[in-house]
Formats: structure tokens, C-alpha cells, sequence
């Protein structure tokens, strides 16, 4: 990294209040040394505090995961619901829920690595936080529509469950595999992007044929 570049980045992170500070210096370092191999003092370090600054905030380490889980995972998930919750029709309620599921799988790919290496090292903590959010009552709720727009007849018989596997399997193992995939179709690093990118129409179009029914 250049110097310039350098500069700028410490400057935006010293203009962050403290709690972000260290939230974002733990995001860096959980990813890059995993759970078990990241320290306090580590964090303190990046984050340009004390370590008796960073126990003021975090005294555990197991505390500080659980607040990064809720400030990248639980944040996107609860403006997902949100987006999705204030959408009445269920055709557009699926299209935003699509569209802003990869943009967020896209945008946090690191953290999206990071998790799947940490949910066999650490199944407890991930079973925590799934359990904090609820979120099989929001499967229950899925289904629950799901039965009701089948019944209706607009769209074809699909439970919750399968069509969370169809998402999450198009749209994060070219992100996990990109090293592979990308060598296997001769791709450059853009050119991978760019596809990347273009995956978004694709799989919307894709799973909304699967789904819904021709008027």
C-alpha cells in the first residue's frame, strides 16, 4: 500500500468514534487471523487504542465477536427484513429480497469467508447468534407466505428452506471458489468481477422463473 493511501485510511479511521474504531479493526483482524488466532492487543493495535481502552469497550473476546456478527451479519439481515417487510406485493417483495441478499453477499464477501471457516471452529458462538435473531421464526413466516402464494395460485410449491439453499448456493460459492472458478472459464481478476456482477440479473431471473407462475 502507498503511502498516501496509507494516510487516508488511518485518517478515516481516527475520524470514527471509539466503538467503531475497534469494531472495525476486529472485522480486519477476525478475517485475516481467524477467532483463534486473534488477539486483544492485536485489535487495540489496529484500531490505534490501549488495550485498557479496548476493555473499557470489550473486556472479552468472545463479547467482540458477538458485536461484529450483529454489526455485519445481524445489520444486513435486519435492513433485509426491514426492505422486504415494507414491500406489499410478494413479486416485488421476492425481487428485493433477491437483489439485496447478493448485493450483500458481494459486498461482504470477506466476512462471508470468514464465517464459513468459523462455523466449524466455533459452532457455539454461530449457534448463538442464530438463535438471538430469531431467525426461525423469520423461516416460519417465509413458509407461511410461501403456502399462501401457492395457494393462490401464483407462484409454483417452494418451502422456505429450498429456496434459501438456491440463493445462498448461486450466490456464494463463486465467491468462495473464485480462485478455482475463475482459473477453470480463463478469466482475469476484472473480467471475474465483471461476471461477478452480472450474476446478480442472472440468478434474479433465474429463480424468479423457477417460482412464480405466468399470469
Amino acid at each position: 500500500m502507498k503511502d498516501d493511501d496509507k494516510s487516508m485510511e488511518n485518517q478515516k479511521t481516527e475520524e470514527l468514534q471509539p466503538e467503531e474504531r475497534i469494531l472495525q479493526a476486529a472485522i480486519e483482524e477476525f478475517i485475516s487471523r481467524g477467532y483463534e488466532g486473534t488477539r486483544m492487543q492485536g485489535i487495540a493495535d489496529r484500531a490505534g487504542i490501549s488495550k485498557s481502552a479496548l476493555h473499557y469497550y470489550f473486556r472479552l473476546k468472545e463479547r467482540l465477536f458477538r458485536a461484529v456478527l450483529d454489526a455485519t451479519v445481524g445489520k444486513t439481515i435486519a435492513k433485509l427484513r426491514f426492505e422486504i417487510s415494507e414491500t406489499e406485493n410478494f413479486r416485488e417483495k421476492l425481487e428485493v429480497g433477491l437483489r439485496q441478499y447478493y448485493r450483500a453477499i458481494t459486498k461482504n464477501v470477506k466476512i462471508v469467508r470468514f464465517l464459513f471457516m468459523e462455523v466449524s471452529r466455533n459452532p457455539g458462538m454461530i449457534d448463538e447468534f442464530l438463535e438471538k435473531g430469531q431467525y426461525r421464526l423469520w423461516l416460519d413466516s417465509m413458509n407461511f407466505e410461501l403456502q399462501r402464494e401457492y395457494e393462490s395460485g401464483r407462484i409454483n410449491q417452494i418451502t422456505a428452506e429450498n429456496l434459501i439453499l438456491n440463493l445462498v448456493s448461486m450466490s456464494i460459492f463463486p465467491q468462495l471458489g473464485a480462485p478455482i472458478i475463475r482459473k477453470i472459464l480463463n478469466r482475469s481478476e476484472s473480467e471475474y468481477a465483471q461476471l461477478i456482477a452480472e450474476r446478480e440479473e442472472v440468478i434474479l431471473q433465474f429463480i424468479m422463473q423457477a417460482v412464480l407462475r405466468e399470469n
